[in-house]
């Protein structure tokens, strides 16, 4: 009986494990604090630079920024066991 339950769950069990795959390559993707904190850094010197103007600059480092509360956050789920 177990054999069959596997036989027929396995494309099932295949596509979560895919999944899970996918959703942490995402995530570290997206929560990688010194990544973030790289482009933070990047875009400093464009707007320095004088190539993005000042309301490009506001607009792309609040963005970022969110995503750097939004990964420190992420890091302490994680760090609890408690990873979305």
């Amino acid at each position: 009986m177990f054999l069959l339950d596997d036989i027929i769950l396995a494309p099932l069990k295949g596509t979560v494990w895919l999944g899970k795959k996918i959703r942490d390559h995402v995530n570290e993707k997206m929560y990688n604090i010194p990544a973030i904190k790289e482009d933070l850094k990047f875009l400093e010197e464009r707007f320095h630079a004088g190539q993005i103007s000042k309301k490009e600059f506001e607009e792309r480092e609040d963005l970022l920024l969110k995503r750097l509360e939004e990964a420190k956050a992420y890091e302490e789920l994680k760090a609890q066991g408690q990873e979305r």
